[in-house]
């Protein structure tokens, strides 16, 4: 029941009332058989199947659903299965390998429960233009933005809310920048100089994701320092982004992402052309502008 939970045996009452029998009387070859027989039958339900995640499904009318809940399909078992909207500014995850539906189940999500989009924020970043047809969709049409990478304007330091202390934004970006490409051990450069340009920059403006680079370019290490090896690293990354995004980063006040989260609806961010890197960090920096907007007590629609 332990070591082979793909078959399904630690909820299933015919199979517990077996293994009581053979527990109680080993020596009973009956027992036996007939144990055996069993676990070859949910053995083979579970091959049938193709489904790797068979052992993990909750047993039949285990499961409570709260009244905001969302069925969305159904389980091998027959359970529904769904989301519940109050747990959404959570994060949630939809996982699968190519061709395998997850555009179409968030297709159906928003078709089938448009008053979704009339209590929650969603933005989706993507890679292919598969969900941009929604604009034009009746039900929800105008609830749905499409954004490329030219329209996006986004300041790099810009906190976001008031409340939100200038040192911990600081200090985060810093280290998701770092973190996202693995330039750990550049963090603290880059922190300094953040630092350097913050101290003096004019109330309501911020430097640039630009200026960084730049300021850090010209940054002289000391001869034979590891702050050469760090430098060149970490402007690599700067500059790489800066390529393969634009105009993006150069603006040094932007409210683009509080529009964005300040009303319900469905916000398509497509990134089709750039390197997966890339794409990770800005779909990281947005969701950490949003958890610091909230945890700050900054107005996010959730």
């Amino acid at each position: 029941m332990r070591d082979y939970p793909e078959y399904r045996l630690q909820n299933d009452p015919v199979a517990a009332q077996f293994i009581q029998l053979a527990m109680a009387d080993p020596d009973d070859p009956d027992t036996q058989e007939e144990l055996t027989k069993y676990i070859c039958l949910q053995e083979l339900a579970f091959l049938v199947s193709g489904d790797e995640f068979w052992g993990n499904y909750p047993a039949l009318g285990s499961l409570t659903h709260p009244s905001d809940f969302l069925r969305v399909g159904q389980m091998p078992t027959g359970d529904a299965i769904g989301l519940v909207i109050s747990q959404l500014p959570g994060n949630l995850g939809v996982l699968g390998p190519t061709r395998s539906g997850k555009t179409t189940l968030l297709e159906y999500l928003f078709m089938a429960n448009p008053h979704l989009l009339q209590t929650a924020c969603i933005i989706a970043f993507v890679k292919k233009p598969e969900l941009r047809h929604l604009v034009v969709t009746p039900q929800i049409g105008n609830r749905v933005l499409v954004f490329r990478r030219n329209d996006l304007a986004i300041s790099w330091l810009q906190k976001a809310s008031e409340q939100v202390p200038d040192g911990a934004w600081n200090n985060e970006v810093v280290r998701l920048t770092a973190q996202c490409y693995g330039r750990f051990s550049a963090q603290r450069l880059l922190g300094e100089i953040v630092s350097d340009l913050m101290e003096n920059h004019p109330e309501g403006f911020y430097p640039t994701l630009r200026q960084v680079a730049e300021v850090l370019d010209a940054f002289k290490p000391r001869w034979g320092s590891r702050e050469a090896g760090y430098k060149e690293s970490m402007s690599y990354v700067l500059h790489d982004l800066l390529n393969c995004t634009g105009s993006m980063w150069d603006y040094s006040s932007s409210n683009l992402l509080e529009v964005l989260t300040s009303s319900p609806g469905l916000v398509i961010i497509e990134l089709e052309d750039l390197p997966q890197e890339h794409f990770t960090f800005i779909v990281t920096y947005v969701a950490r502008w949003i958890y610091f907007r909230r945890l700050y007590g900054g107005r996010a629609i959730r």
